[in-house]
């Protein structure tokens, strides 16, 4: 696996006091920023996955030529999937199962009526 990836993992896990964060915590600061400006959320999340999918499939994969080409892999992972590229690294797979798997809960609350 990509080490950068796994030092990009482990920091995210790690607050700015220095303490480690659970899975818990983690997951539960991911839902109040979600909460909090659920479209900047999804922008991030789109933006920031295409930048490591780049990373991960450049040179690997002949269909990831450009960032735009990740930035369409990554973007139409978050919902339906359709385009011509397939991820070809173990990393790229981890983070088009991670797209699949958070994208339409993502696309569904930056979509939602603000209340």
């Amino acid at each position: 696996m990509d080490p950068a990836l796994l030092a990009t993992l482990g920091l995210a896990f790690v607050s700015s006091s220095g303490k480690e964060m659970t899975l818990k915590s983690a997951s539960n600061a991911l839902r109040a920023h979600v909460d909090r400006d659920p479209l900047q959320a999804t922008f991030a999340t789109v933006l920031g996955s295409a930048i490591l999918f780049y990373k991960a499939e450049r040179g690997v994969n002949p269909k990831v030529q450009r960032f735009e080409d990740a930035l369409v892999y990554c973007s139409t992972s978050m919902s339906v999937g359709c385009t011509d590229i397939f991820a070809k690294t173990p990393t790229g797979k981890m983070i088009g199962s991670f797209l699949m798997t958070l994208g339409p809960a993502l696309a569904t609350k930056a979509l939602d009526t603000p209340r």
